[in-house]
């Protein structure tokens, strides 16, 4: 029989393993980052919320968009041989769209999704202060 160079904590093999990373996982989530670093949370004022949510529902958006459009493509099947049969994978929408259309294609329709920050904004801004 041959010893594995890897330890049985490692590897997870081991009961007492288990339980040790299973409190240390349950001691790492009962401490919270300001009890951590000892530092007191600083209050944020309601327009620094809503500037944060704005910035937030932005954000999010922009990096959602391009799975958005290749996930739409693909379901409507209506992009070509790429997005059309069993060989359609979202690989291959991708690729086609960027080889036949430029990269601004993923990004096209963002407007009306950016017009809803404003309602980000007020429910980033009033969450606080309602909880309270």
């Amino acid at each position: 029989v041959r010893a594995s160079p890897v330890p049985s904590v490692v590897r997870g093999s081991s009961v007492a393993s288990r339980h040790l990373a299973l409190l240390l996982a349950v001691l790492l989530a009962s401490l919270s980052p300001a009890a951590a670093l000892s530092v007191a949370p600083v209050p944020i004022a309601g327009w620094q919320r809503a500037l944060a949510g704005a910035a937030a529902y932005c954000s999010a958006t922009l990096i959602s968009s391009p799975v958005d459009v290749v996930k739409t493509r693909l379901q409507a099947g209506s992009h070509g041989p790429a997005g059309r049969g069993p060989g359609a994978s979202a690989l291959r929408v991708t690729m086609h769209l960027l080889r036949t259309e430029s990269l601004l294609v993923f990004y096209a329709g963002i407007g009306p999704a950016l017009l809803m920050a404003p309602a980000a904004m007020v429910q980033y801004a009033l969450m606080d202060p309602l909880r309270e």
